[in-house]
């Protein structure tokens, strides 16, 4: 992998910082407080988790409400990637440039893009980057701290994780698990029934519930008889209901039919009467059919007349709006041939004043191109005056810059001298060391505190499950704890506890107060070294400014010499002479007005044009009239002619009008009549139907007569045979059976369920044999798993030194190829972890073995960076690594030598960064970022 760029925004002193990086080395250089292991702090935080060296909070720029770390990266995938984390606001986010996708599971999938074989912040911490005075202190440390670091870089931490806590509880619960399984066995053979009696039980009660069932059905037979006959007899009652309802339908309609004969009696006399008056009206009727028919005839000539009249009087109209039209175009030709007059007298005034106009632009014209001719001839000469002049005076005010400038960097200087020798009497960093010791001895009381509490919770938890005395799996006194005091026994635990802790908390207040002035140190300390660093860049301002006002004045001279050549070359005396015959010929060029005389001779020609397309439209519109006149004059002529040959129409349609009115007044006299005659004419029609419908009357009325007789007969049959029913008898031997079933039943019931819980008895009985069967075999397991569990506690105990000696060889073939490389010397690389050695390092020449501390300086940088970078290989694929201040602490041959050294190695990565406040890798470097 490698790192692209690195953006970050209100990051400790970085409030706007975008930096790029390069393949190969990558040399990030400047002096101390610049913020160089904050751009490294940001890059473990945002891609690998490592913790800040402070909250996170603490990490945004003072005076600042939020913070931004970005990192762009390729992964080993060539895709290009960026990850941003915001601060606050805890997480980070992973996404793919090329589309903008935005991946889940940020941590496993830069592990993934990195190559990262293990836990990625211990892999990062550890290996890929080597931290500020960490480079070789590693391999230095004591035999438990090495353990400790290198046991949690291998992650062979985890086997004496499991054989101290994870199998040793797997083991104990695997034990408590068989007690009580052993247990459970013992309390279900105690309380298991006797199968066979449960059995014997079953069979008698089954034998009962067969003869219940027996009386059963006879009962049932018994009432279903009883029912039967309840039905026959409730059947009969429903008969006679329905004969009851047939014979109240009989009598209805015999009073239907009588009702109805008295009605056809009294319509038959109403018909005879009605004939009657038809003869009497008949006569008037047709007097009143011939009338209206020649009603209609007339009213359809008057509209025939009616149309002609509407006809006429239209083309009357049509006469007199012609007239009034032609009238108004004579008046319009009139009026179009005046205003052609006029506008023929304008084109020609026009004209004249078109040429004229033509001639004065032609004068105007050749006076401004001598104008111009003699304008671009001054031009030049006038820039290149205006030009010097300018230079002249523009190195003039540099000169008096200048001078101003050295005088105030001068008394800068001064000012800074003193400043930095205040600063150096306050004796910032002997006062600063103080105080870091002082932060140590805190943090080691801050975490005795958490082990405290720690152990406080596990006496707690101890506590609540022993403070009766009893075992809480056996459920019986613990033979351990007789005659001891169980909460005398803890609170002596908790008051010790809490007597450190307290004691533990004054002292943490006592050193905070120790620790109070830093953060003002800090500022101190940062605010000498830029002092420092302004005093000598205002040395070489100094010497810079001094040099440019020596130059400035010689340039001055140069330049007033050239303009004097140049004026007297050019014949003349000044820019004023040059400025004052420009402003002259300009002023002609101004109030020669050209473009005014232009402007009026091109509005004059669009005038012509204008009038000369006015005239067309006129004479276009005088000819429209013309011809309107011709058509409407013919077209009056048309029209008096023809009310010439209709001019009686008007008078006939009156004589129309007249005879219709004489013959509709008859036509209502007649109308009464004719009413009367239609309204009765309908009635006389039906007396013969009316007749027959009265026969056929009287022949159904003496068949319902004849109906209701039989009615009544088969009325008095049913209710003879309902009286040979005795239905109290029936009722009380139907009581005496219900009785008898209903005790059936709850006897069959209770033999039922009694079956049933002997069934279910009998299949709990099976259950539970079959479940001590399993719990027997689990004891088995159980017995097995313990004895698999001691046994693999046994090998667990020496498996993670075992699975380190593996890796620390093949650790040991490479970084004996890398230092032979580095050194050109053949020694071998040993990594040892036997119980005496504990990580330690051996340089082995024949039969000579050099621990670690005991080899030179040089030599411990060689060997320290040759097993890094083996271990880079091991743990990672991502051929990137990271080097904060390596020189730290060293002179300028060991800085020599371990550049060398680290030049080396890292020509085979990818890429790497070296952060540093020297110069001395800067040859080796493909790109130098310098801050």
């Amino acid at each position: 992998m490698k790192i692209n760029r690195v953006h970050l925004e209100n990051y400790r002193i970085h409030e706007n910082l975008d930096i790029r990086f390069t393949n190969g080395i990558n040399l990030l250089l400047g002096k101390n407080g610049k913020g160089k292991s904050s751009i490294l702090e940001a890059i473990g935080i945002a891609l690998f988790d490592s913790k800040p060296r402070t909250t996170l909070e603490d990490a945004v720029t003072f005076g600042k409400k939020s913070g931004k770390i970005e990192i762009d990266f390729t992964g080993i995938d060539d895709e290009e990637y960026t990850v941003t984390k915001r601060i606050p606001g805890g997480g980070s986010k992973l996404c793919r440039i090329s589309d903008n996708f935005v991946i889940d599971g940020k941590s496993e999938k830069i592990k993934e893009l990195c190559g990262i074989k293990g836990e990625i912040k211990d892999i990062y911490d550890n290996v890929i980057v080597a931290k500020q005075n960490e480079f070789i202190s590693a391999f230095k440390e004591k035999p438990a701290t090495r353990e400790k670091i290198f046991n949690k870089v291998f992650n062979t931490d985890i086997y004496s994780a499991i054989y101290d806590k994870n199998s040793l509880q797997a083991l104990r619960r695997y034990e408590s698990m068989l007690d009580v399984e052993n247990t459970r066995i013992d309390s279900k053979e105690s309380s298991l029934e006797n199968l066979d009696k449960v059995k014997d039980d079953l069979a008698n009660s089954k034998k009962n519930l067969e003869n219940y069932k027996t009386e059963y059905v006879e009962l049932e037979r018994l009432s279903t008889g009883i029912s039967k006959t309840k039905n026959l007899i409730n059947n009969l009652h429903i008969q006679l209901e329905k004969i009851n309802t047939r014979k109240r339908i009989s009598e209805n309609s015999i009073d239907n039919f009588n009702e109805n004969e008295e009605k056809l009696k009294k319509l038959i006399i109403e018909t005879e009467n009605a004939q009657k008056i038809v003869e009497e009206n008949k006569e008037n009727f047709e007097k009143y059919k011939v009338l209206h028919s020649e009603v209609q005839k007339i009213k359809n000539e008057k509209k025939q007349v009616e149309i002609l009249k509407n006809e006429y009087l239209l083309q009357e109209k049509n006469e007199i709006r012609n007239s009034k039209t032609i009238s108004e175009a004579k008046g319009n030709l009139d009026l179009i041939n005046n205003k052609k007059e006029n506008i023929n007298s304008i084109i020609k005034e026009k004209t004249e004043l078109f040429k004229t106009l033509n001639e004065e632009i032609e004068e105007k014209k050749q006076l401004k191109e001598n104008c111009e001719n003699k304008l671009i001839t001054l031009k030049p000469l006038i820039n290149t005056s205006e030009e010097f002049e300018k230079n002249i005076d523009m190195i003039l005010k540099e000169s008096k810059d200048l001078k101003k400038d050295l005088e105030n960097k001068k008394s800068e200087v001064e000012k800074l001298k003193a400043d930095i020798e205040t600063l150096k009497n306050e004796k910032i960093e002997e006062k600063l060391s103080v105080i870091k010791e002082y932060e140590e001895e805190l943090q080691k009381l801050f975490n005795r505190n958490s082990i405290l509490d720690t152990q406080n919770a596990e006496n707690k938890e101890a506590y609540k499950i022993l403070k009766s005395s009893e075992c809480p799996y056996l459920r019986e006194k613990c033979e351990n704890l007789k005659g001891k005091n169980i909460e005398e026994f803890f609170n002596n635990k908790f008051h010790s506890i809490q007597k450190e802790k307290l004691e533990n908390l004054d002292k943490i207040e006592v050193i905070k107060k120790k620790t109070e002035g830093k953060k003002e140190l800090e500022e101190k300390s940062f605010t000498l070294t830029t002092l420092t660093n302004n005093l000598t860049k205002k040395y070489h301002e100094i010497e810079t400014t001094a040099l440019k006002l020596e130059f400035s004045v010689t340039k001055k001279e140069k330049s007033e010499s050239k303009y004097e050549n140049y004026k007297i070359t050019n014949g003349f005396e000044s820019i004023k002479e040059l400025n004052e015959q420009e402003i002259s010929v300009k002023l002609q060029l101004k109030n020669l007005n050209l473009e005014d005389s232009i402007s009026n001779w091109k509005q004059t020609a669009k005038d012509i044009e204008k009038f000369e397309t006015k005239l067309v439209t006129l004479s276009k519109s005088a000819d429209e009239n013309k011809r309107v006149i011709e058509k409407l004059v013919l077209k009056n002529e048309e029209i008096k002619k023809y009310l010439k040959e209709n001019i009686d129409i008007i008078s006939k349609f009156e004589e129309i009008k007249n005879l219709l009115d004489e013959k509709e007044k008859k036509l209502e006299i007649l109308e009464e009549s004719k009413n009367i005659y239609i309204e009765n004419y309908q009635k006389s029609l039906g007396k013969d139907s009316l007749i027959i419908k009265l026969e056929r009357n009287t022949a159904l009325l003496q068949i319902e007569k004849t109906n209701f007789s039989c009615i009544e007969k088969e009325r008095s049959e049913l209710e003879e045979t309902l009286a040979q029913y005795n239905m109290d008898k029936i009722a009380s031997e139907e009581k005496e059976i219900n009785e008898k079933i209903s005790i059936n039943r709850e006897n069959f019931g209770k033999m039922l369920s009694l079956v049933n819980t002997l069934d279910k008895k009998i299949e709990e009985i099976k259950k539970e044999e079959e479940n001590i069967k399993i719990l027997k075999k689990n004891v088995k397991k159980l017995q097995a798993k313990i004895e698999l569990t001691k046994t693999f506690r046994d090998n667990i105990k020496n498996m993670g030194r075992e699975v380190a000696k593996n890796m620390l060889k093949e650790i040991e073939i490479t970084a004996t190829e890398n230092f032979r490389k580095i050194t050109g010397r053949g020694e071998r690389i040993i990594w040892s972890n036997d119980d005496s050695d504990k990580y330690l390092v051996y340089l082995v020449n024949n039969d000579e073995h050099l621990k670690f501390e005991q080899l030179s300086g040089g030599e411990q940088v060689a060997v320290a960076i040759s097993i890094r970078s083996a271990m880079s290989n091991l743990f990672t694929d991502s051929q990137f690594s990271i080097f904060d201040e390596p020189t730290n602490n060293l002179d300028s041959e060991k800085r020599q030598s371990l550049a060398d050294s680290i030049g080396e190695i890292l020509k085979d990565l990818e890429q790497s960064i070296i952060v540093t406040h020297d110069d001395t890798f800067r040859e080796m470097a493909e790109k130098v970022i310098i801050l």
